[in-house]
């Protein structure tokens, strides 16, 4: 079982980017009359979207393998999803899965909520050996 939560950091992306979106309206040449109002607005929308984020609930993950070397999702209330992709990037991972209904379902699991034995598991399962490794070093003869 891997567990999903929300992530602070991300929350706390959210809350940055809508300053910034404010500080660059305030520093634009837009008239005071329009200023203000898109300033207040963008900062409301990265706080609402932080404050969306953080109140998701938290659920577990569940992925094997069939016996055709597919790979399932169990998520909580839905059937046996088949796992579209499965990427771990660096501390980044996530599972894209296609649902009966043919919607794409994404699940990201950011450094602050995922551990390292649960991103080397998602690693083994979605078959990416190299990321484990490493890149190969080349040698130069003479």
């Amino acid at each position: 079982l891997i567990e999903w939560q929300p992530s602070r950091w991300l929350c706390g992306a959210l809350v940055c980017l809508g300053c910034l979106a404010a500080l660059s309206l305030w520093m634009s040449a837009l008239p005071l009359t329009a200023k203000v109002p898109l300033a207040v607005l963008a900062l409301g929308y990265g706080l609402h979207l932080a404050r969306r984020e953080g109140s998701r609930p938290p659920f577990s993950v569940r992925i094997a393998t069939d016996e055709a070397g597919g790979v399932l999702v169990h998520a909580p209330g839905r059937p046996p999803l088949v796992a579209a992709s499965i990427r771990v990037r660096g501390p980044l991972a996530s599972v894209a899965v296609r649902g009966a209904d043919g919607r794409l379902l994404r699940i990201l699991w950011w450094p602050d909520t995922l551990s390292a034995g649960s991103r080397r598991a998602l690693r083994l399962v979605s078959g990416n050996r190299a990321a484990e490794t490493g890149p190969a070093l080349a040698t130069m003869s003479g």
